[in-house]
């Protein structure tokens, strides 16, 4: 349950951090900033 809740949690930060960087960069610089967000994520999450 927890881990369901954490990445309910992520994916709707994701969403708005998207939002926000396509509003702010455009589209091709906030992909690149999502997926080294994604990155950093999947890293720190890893075993």
């Amino acid at each position: 349950m927890t881990g369901e809740t954490a990445l309910e949690l992520f994916l709707g930060t994701l969403v708005c951090e998207v939002k926000a960087s396509v509003e702010a960069m455009g589209f091709a610089q906030a992909t690149n900033a999502v997926l080294s967000l994604v990155g950093k994520w999947f890293a720190k999450g890893s075993p």
